[in-house]
C-alpha cells in the first residue's frame, strides 16, 4: 500500500514540477516545434500539456506524456506488442497491466515506478518480494 500510495504522489509531484519548470524530455518537443511539424506526423499530449510526440511514439508502451495520454486507447497496439515480446518468444516471465493490455517483464513489478497506466504493477505490493531485477532501466514514469 505504502508503495502504491508513494507511486500517486510522485506523479502529482511530478506533473506539477514538469509543468511549472517546462521539463520536456528527449522524446518530446515543445510547443514552438509541434507548430512546425505536419499535424498528422505528431501526437499532442493531454492534460494542458504544450508539447508532442511524434505518431510513432504514440502506442509504443512507453509513457512520454506526463498524463500518458499518448499510451491511452491503445489496447490492440499493446496487446499485439505483448504478443510478439512476451508470448512469441515464450518468455514467461512478464505481467500484464490490468486495463490496457501492456505487458512487461516481472522486474518491473512493485519496483516503485508506474509503468503501467492503471498502476496495476504497483499495486498491492505489501509483503511482494521482487527477486528479479531489471538490466534495463525503467521505460517509463519514476517515482
Amino acid at each position: 500500500m505504502f508503495r502504491y500510495l508513494l507511486c500517486i504522489s510522485v506523479i502529482v509531484y511530478l506533473a506539477s514540477t514538469a509543468r511549472s519548470h517546462s521539463i520536456v524530455s528527449k522524446r518530446k518537443y515543445t510547443a514552438d516545434m509541434c507548430d512546425q511539424m505536419p499535424e498528422n506526423r505528431i501526437f499532442r499530449c493531454a492534460g494542458g500539456e504544450t508539447v508532442c510526440v511524434t505518431k510513432s511514439r504514440q502506442c509504443d508502451g512507453i509513457i512520454d506524456c506526463n498524463d500518458g495520454s499518448d499510451e491511452m486507447d491503445c489496447d490492440a497496439e499493446h496487446e499485439a506488442d505483448c504478443k510478439s515480446s512476451f508470448i512469441e518468444k515464450k518468455i514467461l516471465d512478464y505481467i500484464q497491466c490490468e486495463s490496457d493490455n501492456m505487458c512487461l517483464d516481472k522486474c518491473r513489478r512493485c519496483d516503485g515506478v508506474c509503468d503501467c497506466l492503471d498502476k496495476s504493477d504497483e499495486a498491492d505490493c505489501e509483503g511482494y518480494v521482487n527477486t528479479r531485477k531489471c538490466q534495463v532501466p525503467a521505460r517509463s514514469r519514476h517515482v
